[in-house]
């Protein structure tokens, strides 16, 4: 009886371990994998971050002249939102530094999607990609009539392999940005797909 006791214990032990982790919310101070669920203004300072969900809806983060460095990965998941705006940042180095695609498989819409007055540089791809093409997690998602509407402006890409990827998204402007793109002779700038 004893042993079914502690081997029940440890099960359950072992289950409310991975049940109970939840993602930190960043705050001021971004950290690896945190969430974004309010507003929010970083603390100035480097940083080596990767995967910051933005999970709340009409959400503006202001990085506030912070930089971000992290070898490939993803810096902003911007996936299943709407209304968020990203500004004031500096990243390099990151496979990508916003997108709604963390994997193929988790790809989530996204609406109304501000980015401007940012610096990427030295990236190995896309420094913003954005498909909004469903999967089969997200075939009965619908998007509002009758747009995405993103805002890309006032970006700086530079020493990228590749600029900005949006695919299934209307009615966007991407103005007053400048890249220079040096990726194999396949990538470009700007890539819109279906737009």
């Amino acid at each position: 009886m004893r042993t079914l006791l502690f081997a029940c214990a440890i099960f359950l032990g072992f289950f409310l371990s991975f049940s109970i982790v939840a993602a930190d919310e960043c705050g001021q101070t971004p950290t690896d994998h945190c969430t974004i669920s309010t507003s929010t203004t970083f603390t100035p300072g480097n940083y080596q971050v990767e995967n910051i969900t933005i999970i709340a809806n009409d959400t503006v983060v202001d990085c506030n002249s912070a930089s971000f460095t992290h070898v490939d990965g993803i810096l902003f998941n911007v996936g299943g939102t709407r209304g968020v705006t990203i500004k004031n940042c500096y990243a390099s180095d990151y496979g990508r530094v916003i997108t709604n695609e963390p994997s193929i498989s988790l790809r989530l819409p996204v609406e109304q999607l501000t980015i401007s007055d940012n610096v990427f540089t030295g990236l190995p791809g896309y420094a913003i990609y954005l498909i909004n093409a469903p999967t089969l997690a997200t075939a009965n998602y619908v998007l509002l009539n009758p747009f995405p509407n993103h805002q890309i402006m006032n970006n700086t890409i530079t020493g990228s392999g590749a600029g900005i990827l949006i695919d299934r998204t209307n009615n966007s402007i991407i103005s007053d940005n400048t890249l220079e793109i040096n990726g194999a002779p396949n990538y470009e700038g700007i890539y819109l797909v279906a737009s």
